[in-house]
């Protein structure tokens, strides 16, 4: 690809962005595919959550994907603000993830998710940092304070991270000649490279109306509020020839986007599930073994089952689906599964008898996973899990609502907090019928 005049969007804000962005990862991908984009960094505040799904599709689409976020940067002596942290490399995502983290559980427990200084400092390695843009702490502070104090935040900056410290000039609607003129001053006294950077909250021109009323009902407020936070005609994804227009007199902080693109060798891959070890002294494939017989035996008894003919039919069937679950290798997930479930029932936690293709299990029969038995209802464990479904199995389960978080707690202390999840649901904004 000929790089001659391409330009790349540093600020481009999803719909992970909860209640502010508005561009979908997929439109993103193929807006910079049809403008032959050869790089692109996603920028959503406060989170990473579509950064997977971001990358994949880059990835899928000949696009080098760019994963950063917006965290909110609190300060003692000067207006607290945002910085954009740009991942460079696998170090960089683990400490921007950590930042994410600190900022949101830690930090942000009863405020507004942020980072200090000293977080800074502790998670820099492998990041680069912009702290300019309509919402950055530079851009805030010059505005409110005076030049002498924005310029030591970005020798404060320039400290943390060195050559990876990037300066970043906008030309908005209304763009600030004095605060842009100190910028470029700036970057050629201290050697910083400047940026040119757009605030992409939408694809097209034509959806400024819908953003606006967007961030209108993010704030519960009407659109002729004074007081609320507007959207803006030039917050969309413009092209590498409006963006070199705009800059025709200082095309370099164009170029220089592809430099910041250059220094990024990183994109996020999918990996196969992990399970943790349940027994390091015991082969788990033996354990499910005998679990699973063990456990026939106990369910035949107390349902009557044990003649010779009705017996051979439920060892066939449980020697057939063994088989399956440990060629796949999913005997632990089977037995980690078995173990929380019945540690809720010992403590009087109700637990629903089973749903969905799980209960065609004979095995989940047998360790207490459901409690159907599905050969009496002829349901069938290749619609669970079979060879050509390489996809971890899912048993969809119901607990008690009130005793939920003690089975969460005990899964938690048992097998580690690193190792266990819980899925998160985002909200969006949909056309009602």
């Amino acid at each position: 690809m000929n790089l001659k005049n391409k330009f790349v969007h540093i600020r481009n804000y999803t719909q992970y962005s909860l209640s502010k962005g508005a561009i979908k990862i997929s439109d993103l991908i193929k807006k910079c595919v049809d403008q032959k984009v050869p790089a692109i960094v996603i920028s959503d505040f406060d989170n990473l959550f579509g950064c997977m799904e971001f990358s994949l599709q880059c990835y899928e689409n000949g696009i080098q994907p760019i994963i950063g976020c917006n965290i909110f940067l609190k300060t003692n002596n000067y207006d607290s603000g945002y910085i954009l942290l740009i991942c460079k490399n696998e170090i960089g995502f683990k400490n921007l993830s950590k930042l994410v983290t600190i900022s949101n559980l830690e930090n942000g427990k009863s405020s507004k998710a942020f980072v200090t200084f000293s977080d800074l400092k502790k998670y820099s390695d492998g990041l680069i940092c912009l702290g300019g843009g309509q919402f950055g702490i530079l851009t805030k502070n010059f505005s409110k304070r005076n030049s002498s104090e924005t310029g030591r935040i970005i020798k404060s900056l320039l400290e943390i991270y060195k050559d990876n410290f990037f300066l970043e000039i906008q030309r908005l609607t209304k763009h600030n000649n004095d605060y842009e003129n100190f910028l470029l001053f700036l970057s050629e006294k201290l050697n910083i490279p400047i940026v040119a950077t757009n605030e992409n909250f939408f694809l097209d021109k034509n959806f400024y109306s819908s953003h606006d009323a967007l961030l209108s009902i993010s704030e519960q407020k009407y659109l002729d509020s004074e007081n609320r936070s507007k959207s803006s005609e030039e917050f969309y994804f413009k092209t590498s020839e409006d963006m070199y227009s705009i800059y025709k007199d200082i095309p370099f902080v164009c170029e220089n986007t592809l430099l910041l693109a250059k220094k990024v060798s990183f994109f996020l891959e999918e990996k196969q599930p992990s399970l943790p070890k349940v027994d390091l002294e015991i082969n788990e494939d033996d354990l499910l073994k005998k679990k699973s017989i063990s456990g026939l035996e106990e369910r035949l008894k107390l349902e009557n089952l044990g003649q010779f003919e009705n017996k051979k039919n439920y060892l066939d069937r449980l020697k057939y689906e063994l088989n399956i679950i440990i060629k796949m290798g999913y005997s632990s997930y089977f037995i980690i599964v078995s173990d929380f479930i019945n540690w809720a029932k010992n403590n009087n936690i109700p637990v629903g008898p089973g749903r969905g293709s799980g209960a065609g299990s004979l095995v989940a029969w047998a360790l207490q996973i459901t409690d159907l038995d599905p050969i009496k209802f002829g349901l069938l464990f290749e619609r669970f899990l079979n060879p050509d479904r390489v996809s971890l199995p899912d048993f969809d389960i119901d607990f008690c609502m009130d005793k939920r978080d003690e089975v969460i707690k005990y899964v938690q202390k048992k097998y580690g907090d690193l190792n266990v999840a819980q899925i998160i649901t985002f909200g969006s904004f949909q056309a009602r019928a």
